[in-house]
């Protein structure tokens, strides 16, 4: 029997740990482990078709690289994937996922790995969970063969439809590709055929992680993201004109600001960026410095009016703010809400057709203004409103559809409604997104096709649905 262990649950915590044997006829242990003491040990495998050969995996070692030990005499000599940095004995393909190439810009053999598995049936066949994907190899023996050169395996990605990235936020624009996504640790991609994975991701620059998206409400097919890039090399705002095909990075932002929300101004002339440490940014032009914005608090919320250029919108609290002049000073509205003083904005999504006309979700609920904030009425099914989208009206020339993740008579759920937010339609079962909560949740609803909504997750990838025939 053999047990692997470390100091800590992983992957994060834990310095050490050991494989043992355990002998079942003399019943006494044997430390087998292929390096003592210096990082635990996690996934665990033997091979029923040679017995003798077995595998085990790092679970916390992380610099510089995770690592895979295989022995064929159960466990008195071990091989490693690498020994160190410089020498290595795999092959890489990921073919099937190219977009792991962003996450490290080099092979790797991965992270977290707690799950190794031998096929019973093909000793050839091996796979282990990763943070990322399923990689594993094909032509396993190879790491035996002494005529082969020892370990000369290829890795491979071999999950296909096995997704769990953290999607970051979701953008359907009104023209060109159906959905653009930002996502944890993969940056991002334009989804053509929500049929099919992209096989690029977005590149020039190309983040660990791109935090927010946003389009230019009368030029649709500009579009901005921001991103979040520790090696300070690359500004942290980027931007398309061809819906998110290449990119250029903003000439005037920083690379050393990142995280937090962004938002387009109708023409694409003005960017206001409320950035992850809450203050609010803002350049007038493709190039121009981002500087401190007025008006608008710390932390507040930002959406950008789909029609008026140099109009936006921000919400603290129960306090709303509008922006005439693309976002340099922010003043104070009427606020969305008095019953509830204490309410905490979530979202605000302007009308993708119609100037001034602009809801804001909260912990109160889901309110409506038709005319910058002067004034506001409530949905009042909606007692609490979190993320929300506008998407194509049920019949031509009505009032968009509203999706809505929030509390509608008193359960939480996916919602639509047809009819500004008088009635809804709940539209999910009792399967969970996302672990069911609301963290990290993002909607988008398609502007060209009714009913149709993406629901972004934080760890299940990108859910889509559409009304049933």
């Amino acid at each position: 029997m053999y047990v692997s262990y470390t100091d800590g649950a992983g992957p994060y915590d834990g310095g050490a740990g050991y494989l043992q044997k355990y002998s079942l006829t003399d019943k006494s242990w044997t430390d087998i482990s292929p390096i003592k003491g210096s990082f635990g040990y996690g996934g665990l495998t033997i091979d029923l078709q040679k017995p003798g050969t077995l595998m085990v995996a790092t679970l916390n070692q992380w610099s510089p690289d995770a690592n895979l030990w295989r022995s064929t005499d159960s466990g008195k000599t071990w091989r490693g994937l690498w020994e160190t940095p410089q020498k290595t004995f795999f092959k890489y393909d990921i073919s099937r996922a190219p977009w792991l190439y962003a996450l490290a810009g080099q092979k790797f053999v991965g992270w977290m790995i707690e799950s190794l598995t031998i096929d019973p049936f093909d000793s050839n066949h091996f796979l282990y969970g990763t943070g990322a994907t399923i990689f594993g190899s094909l032509n396993a023996k190879n790491w035996d063969n002494p005529n082969a050169g020892y370990r000369n395996i290829t890795l491979e990605s071999l999950a296909t439809g096995v997704e769990e990235t953290s999607v970051q936020a979701l953008l359907a624009p009104p023209v060109g590709p159906p959905l653009i996504s930002a996502v944890g640790d993969l940056t991002g991609f334009v989804h053509s055929n929500l049929d099919v994975a992209p096989k690029s991701y977005f590149k020039n620059p190309a983040w660990t992680t791109t935090r927010d998206l946003d389009y230019a409400g009368n030029v649709p097919t500009k579009i901005v993201r921001i991103g979040t890039d520790s090696s300070g090399s690359t500004k942290q705002v980027a931007i398309s004109n061809d819906s998110g095909a290449t990119w250029a990075e903003h000439a005037g932002a920083p690379s050393t600001t990142n995280n937090g929300a962004i938002a387009l101004s109708a023409n694409g002339t003005s960017y206001v960026w409320r950035t992850g440490s809450g203050s609010v940014l803002v350049s007038t032009s493709d190039s121009a410095a981002f500087v401190a914005s007025s008006g608008a608090p710390s932390g507040a919320i930002i959406a950008a009016d789909r029609r008026a250029d140099k109009y936006f919108y921000a919400a603290y609290g129960n306090a709303f703010y509008a922006s005439r002049n693309g976002g340099v000073t922010f003043t104070p509205k009427t606020a969305f809400t008095t019953a509830y003083p204490y309410a905490v904005a979530f979202e605000i999504v302007a009308h993708p057709t119609k100037r001034s006309d602009v809801w804001v979700s909260s912990s109160a609920g889901l309110h409506h203004s038709t005319d910058g904030g002067n004034t506001w009425t409530s949905s009042s099914a909606v007692s609490k409103g979190y993320y929300f989208s506008l998407g194509a009206p049920k019949t031509v020339g009505g009032y968009p559809a509203i999706f809505l993740v929030g509390v509608v008579d008193g359960i939480q759920g996916v919602y639509r409604s047809d009819n500004t937010g008088v009635s809804w339609v709940k539209i999910n079962d009792a399967t969970k997104w996302g672990g069911g909560g609301v963290d990290g949740i993002s909607v988008a609803a398609d502007l060209r096709q009714y009913g149709r909504v993406f629901l972004g997750t934080n760890g299940r990838g990108i859910f889509q649905a559409s009304p049933c025939n």
